[in-house]
């Protein structure tokens, strides 16, 4: 038996490897089942690369890092709503205001005292994290299949615009059926474009994975040799 093969036999029996690839293999299924994405119980569409760039242009920090706030989870559930419009369209405060109702009644739930009403802080606070998790979790979902990023200079276009290229390239798709899939989908395309074309795709997941189980091996086998 070849070194290669031992080192690809060991691989396979890891136990975190194979919990990471069984839940990898669900999750990349589940990315192209017809089913919607839900904060807080309300429902959202997937993150495209038309509300990436949306995300992107306000300076939301669950895509440019930071303190996610409410205004940031009020802007990620307008944006990836079915009844999302654009500001020049007649009736969109309305539409807006709509979809945010069900959002305002889980972070602010109201108690009656004889002064008037006052915010309960802590059911505030519970909500929002309990929304702020959701969507994080959506967009981690989004981008697990994402390649790793060009080490060192600036990007030169945004996601959406590199997301374009490569598949009206690769599959003479129109801009904006491009624009309107799912990240999560568009990211396992990519990796069947890059397979095709001899790179190697990797996982990244996987990858962290045997990097720590070789870290550990190596402390346990320098602990050996220094106690013996």
């Amino acid at each position: 038996m070849t070194e290669t093969t031992q080192t690809t036999d060991q691989r396979l029996r890891l136990p975190k490897l194979i919990t990471y690839r069984e839940a990898a293999s669900r999750r990349r299924a589940e990315a192209f089942c017809d089913a919607p994405d839900y904060v807080l119980g309300q429902e959202v569409r997937p993150l495209t690369p038309r509300t990436f760039s949306m995300l992107v242009a306000v300076g939301s920090h669950f895509v440019v890092g930071g303190r996610a706030t409410e205004g940031d989870v009020r802007n990620y559930l307008w944006f990836h709503s079915p009844a999302w419009c654009h500001s020049g369209v007649n009736g969109w405060a309305r539409s807006k205001a709509r979809v945010l109702r069900p959002l305002l009644c889980e972070l602010a739930p109201r108690r009656v005292r004889w002064l008037g009403f006052q915010l309960d802080l802590d059911c505030y606070s519970a909500a929002l994290a309990l929304a702020i998790a959701d969507i994080r979790r959506l967009i981690d979902d989004a981008f697990a299949d994402c390649p790793a990023g060009r080490s060192g200079g600036a990007a030169i276009a945004t996601v959406e615009a590199e997301m374009i290229n490569v598949f009206a390239r690769e599959y003479c798709w129109p801009m904006e059926r491009t624009r309107n899939t799912p990240l999560r989908q568009l990211f396992q395309l990519l990796r069947c474009v890059r397979a095709s074309h001899g790179d190697d795709i990797g996982d990244r997941g996987e990858q962290e994975i045997l990097a720590a189980h070789l870290r550990k091996r190596q402390a346990a086998i320098l602990e050996g040799m220094e106690n013996g």
